[in-house]
């Protein structure tokens, strides 16, 4: 079928097509995430056979094929610029790349010394070989950059956007941060934990998707939560040593950590999102963005409604017919 057949076809248009003659919101999803695991499938299982892929390989293959697929669906289905997933470059870019910084550390420095003042964590310096802190350092914050980043344009990208269109933000952020939760809540260290600490990293794990896609909403941009959420990655593995959603990163951490404590509160071996302390870090966070004046749309970022009713309008000002 034809795409003249289908905006002549009642029925069709009906199933297939929005107001603006182009492929309703769940079909461009479909489409979008056909793209994505079908590239990654099929390029996975070439380089698997040459055994060239490590973790940070699979991390770096499975966010290009999301990138793929969220420049496809752009240009072919939405035919809008790929800036407008919440990528462009204006004047603000700097500015909401330091204040995700910023606010990732913060929050997890606070955690740190909040702990290390209650006498739940010792650190010692795991190596004081200047050379493996410049290696670990560069290879923590490459391994942290590519999983945070891809993470968000996965789920706070073409998907999560689509789908407040087709439906509403907060529709949106309770879908895509069930769907995030359950990517992190797949860690089989979940399984060592007490109740009230696999409750309290469950808990976490969903507003922290909740807390991603109101950073998003806030600014229009992926550049602050991506920064933020790399900030926090990178401070929790890397700086502090604690582990990462349950993952632990020895090789490249600058401290080793004894750790004691209430799990609960801590987070024990899940890492701070297993305790109440990051749970009130989350929320105190969301809370001060959704405030903010310093947190904002900034000017040249992409405007959906303007570039929609800009496409209706021929070069003499009158309105298509859609």
């Amino acid at each position: 079928m034809s795409f003249s057949s289908l905006t002549e076809n009642p029925l069709a248009r009906f199933v297939f097509l929005n107001d603006l003659n182009i492929l309703r919101a769940g079909w461009r999803i479909a489409v979008f995430l056909l793209i994505a695991f079908s590239a990654f499938r099929f390029l996975s299982v070439v380089l698997e056979s040459f055994d060239v892929l490590s973790q940070l390989g699979v991390g770096v293959l499975l966010y290009g094929c999301v990138g793929l697929a969220t420049v496809v669906n752009l240009q072919f289905i939405d035919k809008r610029p790929y800036k407008s997933v919440g990528l462009s470059l204006q004047k603000r870019t700097v500015v909401e790349i330091a204040q995700g910084a910023g606010m990732g550390f913060t929050l997890v420095g606070g955690l740190f010394v909040v702990q290390y003042a209650l006498g739940y964590v010792e650190p010692t310096l795991m190596s004081p070989n200047i050379y493996y802190v410049v290696r670990s350092f560069v290879a923590s914050l490459l391994f942290f950059a590519v999983f945070a980043f891809g993470e968000e344009l996965m789920f706070r990208g073409y998907a999560f956007q689509t789908l407040i269109e087709g439906t509403n933000p907060r529709t949106a952020i309770i879908v895509m941060s069930i769907f995030f939760g359950g990517a992190h809540l797949a860690n089989p260290s979940l399984g060592l934990l007490s109740i009230p600490n696999a409750i309290f990293a469950g808990l976490n794990v969903l507003l922290a998707g909740v807390w991603f896609s109101i950073a998003y909403l806030k600014t229009k941009s992926l550049w602050f939560p991506a920064a933020l959420h790399i900030s926090w990655n990178f401070s929790e593995g890397f700086l502090f040593s604690f582990p990462v959603s349950g993952i632990t990163y020895g090789d490249r951490s600058l401290l080793q950590l004894e750790q004691s404590g209430p799990g609960w509160v801590t987070g024990g071996p899940f890492g701070p999102e297993g305790g109440i302390l990051a749970t009130v870090a989350i929320v105190g966070s969301i809370i001060f963005i959704l405030k903010s004046s310093h947190i904002r749309v900034g000017e040249g970022a992409w405007n959906r409604q303007e570039f929609f009713l800009s496409s209706l309008l021929p070069k003499n000002g009158s309105r298509k017919k859609v």
